[in-house]
């Protein structure tokens, strides 16, 4: 499978070991922002790909906004995953808002629990991210892991695996995969899985 349109922005999600690294660390001219560690098993079979170990949003962000506004060679961006990026937005937020609100309860204790109206600073800074890599002059690869899904208004009951990462990423990718294994070994995708 090779990507189609020359500004592709697709959300590959699915369980470790079915593909999404190696497949991201295989296209071309890329430029590979691993969170995770995980390209450093496939680093000698694709000695093409340009790896950055990027664990913290900040960093990331900046990143960004330097393949938008600098002339370089990658063709491909390939976020290798959002989750934990995302995870790092939340605990900035979560460490700004702990220091405005001294009298909170955990403050003492080091730990604060986002409020409904927290999650709405948390939205707009990765909404503007979203704009930043749809402004990119390249295709952009965003691996999201899987957690599973639960019937909307049944307690606790599973349905199958989604994307862990934030709801709009679905919404914003030209195409979703949902890549898996089949029994026989062979690696799967189902395209638009979680729309």
């Amino acid at each position: 499978w090779e990507m189609s349109s020359p500004r592709a922005k697709q959300l590959w999600g699915g369980p470790p070991g079915v593909g999404k690294t190696r497949k991201g660390m295989a296209s071309p001219n890329v430029l590979v922002i691993d969170t995770e560690d995980g390209t450093q098993w496939y680093q000698d079979g694709f000695p093409a790909a340009t790896v950055e170990r990027i664990v913290s949003w900040d960093e990331f962000v900046a990143k960004v906004r330097w393949l938008r506004t600098n002339p370089h060679e990658f063709r491909t961006l390939h976020i290798d995953g959002i989750t934990t990026l995302k995870a790092d937005l939340d605990a900035k937020w979560i460490d700004t808002f702990m220091r405005r609100n001294q009298r909170s309860v955990g403050f003492k204790t080091e730990y604060y629990t986002l409020q409904p109206a927290d999650y709405k600073p948390i939205g707009v800074e990765f909404d503007r991210l979203l704009r930043d890599l749809t402004m990119l002059d390249m295709s952009v690869i965003i691996t999201a892991r899987s957690k599973t899904a639960y019937e909307p208004g049944e307690m606790m009951k599973a349905i199958g695996l989604t994307f862990d990462g934030p709801k709009q990423l679905p919404y914003w990718a030209d195409t979703t995969l949902y890549l898996s294994r089949a029994k026989d070994g062979r690696f799967m995708a189902k395209v638009n899985a979680g729309d």
